[in-house]
């Protein structure tokens, strides 16, 4: 199954248990899957699935908003942290504050990298469409990339959708793949289609480990 096809299946499953708000969440996850060759089949649920990609491991979510990611990912026996600016007071009530730091995602290693986890997602950092305030310097997709790369030990599989959304991407391929700090580098290209009146996007994800 193609990560197209999976993230499909994996949106039917949000939308089937009214839990919409996690669609962003299916393309990166619809990665994890695929870079972990962990595939359904009709004797194997998506929640199985989930559950051999969570159980067990410390998960955590660069930019976590209001936790919403990582209340899925426990619910499928993981550990979990995540660093926000957006939705603090929400995500420490519902994972406690001792899982929940506030910090952008260009400060995310001084408090995930000491965690040494499992499992790190990066989902949408590098969406062309977030707004910059007046106030900050031009956006520069490689250094927060070096910056956010920070956040994983040694044997942290990182899982990295740069846009997941049809406005596209500033961190351009070569940013990822040139990059001296990534290894165990696999990239797959997906159709990002969730905004209708937006032509779709081949996106390019990336599951890898960081020297």
């Amino acid at each position: 199954m193609d990560i197209s096809s999976l993230r499909r299946e994996i949106s039917y499953y949000f939308v089937d248990n009214s839990q919409p708000a996690l669609l962003t969440y299916s393309l990166p996850l619809a990665l994890a899957l695929k870079s972990e060759e962990i595939t359904p089949t009709p004797n194997v649920t998506l929640e199985k699935c989930f559950e051999q990609l969570f159980k067990g491991k410390r998960v955590g979510d660069i930019g976590c908003r209001t936790g919403l990611f990582l209340k899925f990912a426990r619910s499928f026996g993981a550990e979990v942290y995540g660093t926000t600016g957006r939705g603090l007071e929400e995500a420490k009530k519902e994972h406690g504050a001792k899982h929940i730091f506030n910090a952008e995602a260009s400060d995310a290693a001084r408090h995930l990298r000491p965690l040494n986890l499992d499992l790190l997602f990066s989902v949408n950092l590098f969406n062309t469409g977030r707004l910059q305030k007046p106030s900050e310097p031009p956006f520069d997709a490689p250094k927060l990339l070096n910056k956010i790369l920070d956040a994983a030990s040694p044997q942290t599989k990182f899982f990295l959708a740069p846009a997941t959304e049809p406005t596209g991407s500033s961190l351009r391929e070569a940013h990822v793949t040139s990059n001296p700090r990534i290894h165990e580098l696999k990239h797959y290209h997906a159709i990002i289609d969730n905004q209708p009146n937006l032509k779709p996007l081949q996106g390019k994800l990336y599951s890898f480990r960081v020297r």
